[in-house]
């Protein structure tokens, strides 16, 4: 598995009485080792010992706006996993 540095949108609440132009969603960055990947979700862990993993986010694809890989694993690619990042549209 590649470190990768992941952004996605995140919802954004309010509870009170706030005007909708007032509300945006966040922007949120998290780095960690992506240990599954497909058209619908892309899973990142946030530590790892022994070859497994610990603390895993879970974010649809829809709301990634970047991934980058900041470490490339020594182990390979996992099967199935395109590692062809920089983009949530693959």
């Amino acid at each position: 598995m590649n470190l990768v540095s992941l952004t996605f949108r995140d919802i954004t609440a309010t509870c009170d009485w706030t005007s909708h132009d007032e509300v945006e969603c966040i922007e949120v960055e998290v780095i960690g080792w992506m240990v599954h990947k497909d058209h619908e979700t892309v899973k990142l862990a946030t530590a790892r010992v022994d070859g497994e993993y610990s603390a895993v986010h879970a974010i649809p694809t829809g709301c990634i706006t970047e991934i980058t890989t900041l470490v490339f694993s020594q182990e390979g690619k996992p099967d199935g996993l395109s590692l062809n990042e920089g983009s949530a549209s693959e």
